[in-house]
């Protein structure tokens, strides 16, 4: 829907209510009070639009956590594993069991 700020006359088009001195766009054109000049139209883009961060959360996690730690937690879990097992796999692992 779009918005109109009553006092800048900048135009917002979002999703969500707006209030305070945002006023619906239909409303204020007609009310007649939208005789000033042509205002710039800012777009937002929508949620399924924005461009998603690269990468796996699960890389932050596990560049967080250590190798011993790994295989202390895998320990405690009962989940057998090889000791030569790369720590991806063993994250991997891990994560399968909790």
């Amino acid at each position: 829907m779009k918005y109109i700020h009553k006092i800048t006359h900048e135009i917002l088009d979002v999703q969500s209510r707006l209030a305070g001195d945002w006023v619906p766009f239909d409303e204020l054109e007609a009310s007649g009070l939208n005789d000033s000049n042509q205002t710039d139209v800012i777009e937002i883009p929508k949620e399924d639009e924005t461009e998603e961060p690269k990468g796996n959360a699960g890389d932050d996690s596990l560049a967080d956590v250590t190798i011993a730690e790994i295989k202390q937690e895998l320990d405690a879990l009962g989940i057998e594993y090889k000791p030569t097992a790369k720590k991806a796999d063993l994250y991997a692992l891990m994560m399968k069991g909790a």
